[in-house]
């Protein structure tokens, strides 16, 4: 069979020889000719229309083909993602785990140093033995010892295992005689500076024999792991402290990520370590009773009746000192200098707004009057955040006092009234989100210690006073005895 456009070529050739032709016998031919292609025409659709129906239905299963896949593929994807978070979860879970265990590591350690040395004693004293009756019975007794030793051992480690604090007395013995140096301390993930200053500060004025004696059995694992190390800080230590089993169930207890990469606000840090602590001691330590006074302007409570208003903190906050106050810098000074006792004279004369406690209805404007308790140790901060939207830091230095009477802040009759340093914390950086934090410490005789982490130097009193060494942000003050 010809090709089809060969034979519609020749029937248009033909169609137009008859329109040129008079002749009926070229007409008829050339329709005859149409006829016949036509037929051509309908045979060739009839053998090609199921080769057609055929691709079509082919066509269309591609397509469902193709979107199947695509859908498997989203699947697979959403598969993937999941595998990657939870590869991401069990690596974070590991990385706990790791410090979690390494303590354990250098208990097991030392137990196997004691257990060792327990043996080399058992050998020596067998020695000696020479009849046979007598190295039966050595052998017994020897026996028997080891017994002992293993049970001993096996309580020793349990206790530690389940962080568990010294014995009182020993912890009565180590707060009597204090170490003559600070403790280094580790910082593994490199963003717990606030948190290794702060403990250097609380291991300078809290009491770990009373913490002992008053914990409960119920406490929290992050309450025992803070009063073991605390009591460990206490010790003469020669290596660094691993401080990450702690600072792990206390980030775990708040639900915080302590493998970010910024480090937290020393103020708050400790805000929230002195509120999660179970212990009376703490309370009486540190637990501030502000006394503020204020007229209520609600008529039924008694507008011209004088209100106290009693608020609870760990922390007496000071704020940036009043231009009048605060002196210019010098031509060649970059900032301008205060002093402690200008920032508690002025903090007299700051007004809060309180809820009244008798009516409960209205903010009444209070000023500050002092303290109504005497704590042992009183913490002050030193507003440093500057404006939000700038995230500057204030800029000013601070010179503290080796000693401060505060009588005019503390209830009348109070004995003693002075407070001692004890330990400064001062902030390295362009601002309070990003940093460092580094602490100067005093041990008990008198000799100031810089403490970054696990660089533990003796310095003298003027290296953290004004701007040296960074900006004063916490100071702790311990009440004379």
């Amino acid at each position: 069979m010809a090709p089809i456009p060969a034979y519609i070529s020749a029937t248009r050739a033909k169609i137009a020889n008859a329109k040129a032709s008079l002749r009926k016998t070229d007409v008829l031919e050339a329709l005859n000719s149409a006829d016949t292609c036509l037929e051509q025409v309908g045979d060739h659709n009839e053998m090609i229309a199921p080769v057609y129906r055929a691709l079509k239905k082919k066509k269309i299963a591609i397509e469902k083909e193709l979107e199947e896949t695509k859908d498997k593929n989203v699947v697979v994807e959403g598969q993937l993602k999941a595998v990657e978070r939870r590869n991401e979860g069990l690596k974070k879970a590991l990385d706990e785990a790791k410090i979690l265990i390494d303590p354990y590591k250098e208990e097991l350690k030392r137990l196997r140093a004691l257990v060792k040395e327990l043996g080399g004693e058992k050998v020596a004293k067998s020695v000696e033995v020479v009849s046979e009756p007598a190295i039966n019975k050595s052998l017994c007794a020897s026996a028997n010892e080891d017994s002992s030793r293993k049970d001993k051992v096996s309580s020793q480690h349990k206790r530690k295992c389940t962080a568990e604090p010294d014995s009182p007395r020993s912890l009565k013995k180590i707060a009597l005689q204090r170490q003559s140096r600070p403790p280094s301390l580790e910082n593994r993930t490199g963003n717990l500076s606030h948190s290794n200053t702060i403990l250097q500060g609380l291991a300078g004025t809290i009491d770990a024999s009373r913490l002992s004696r008053e914990h409960r059995a119920n406490a929290s694992s992050a309450t025992k792991a803070f009063i073991s190390l605390i009591s460990e800080m206490q010790k003469e230590q020669r290596d660094a402290l691993k401080p990450d089993y702690f600072q792990a169930l206390f980030a775990k207890a708040r639900k915080y990520n302590i493998y970010g990469k910024i480090e937290e606000d020393a103020a708050e840090y400790l805000q929230q370590l002195l509120s999660s602590i179970e212990c009376e001691s703490i309370s009486d330590a540190f637990n501030l009773r502000h006394h503020l006074r204020g007229n209520c302007p609600n008529h039924k409570c008694g507008s011209n009746i004088i209100v106290d208003s009693k608020r609870d903190g760990y922390i007496l906050s000071l704020s940036k000192p009043s231009p009048h106050l605060l002196p210019k810098a010098r031509p060649n000074e970059s900032t301008s200098r205060t002093t402690l006792h200008k920032l508690l004279h002025e903090k007299l004369w700051q007004v809060a707004e309180p809820t009244c406690q008798r009516c409960g209805m209205y903010s009444i404007q209070c000023v500050w009057k002092g303290l109504l308790n005497v704590p042992r140790t009183i913490i002050m901060r030193f507003e440093r955040a500057g404006a939000p939207e700038t995230k500057t830091k204030l800029d000013y230095a601070l010179d503290l006092p080796a000693s401060i009477d505060m009588k005019d802040y503390l209830p009348e009759k109070t004995n003693p009234t002075r407070y001692t340093l004890s330990t400064v914390i001062k902030h390295r950086g362009h601002n309070m989100q990003d940093g460092r934090y580094v602490a100067y410490t005093m041990t008990d005789d008198g000799q100031w210690w810089q403490c970054e982490d696990d660089r533990v130097s003796r310095v003298e009193e003027r290296a953290f006073q004004g701007r040296r060494g960074g900006e004063t942000y916490l100071a702790f003050y311990k009440q004379n005895t």
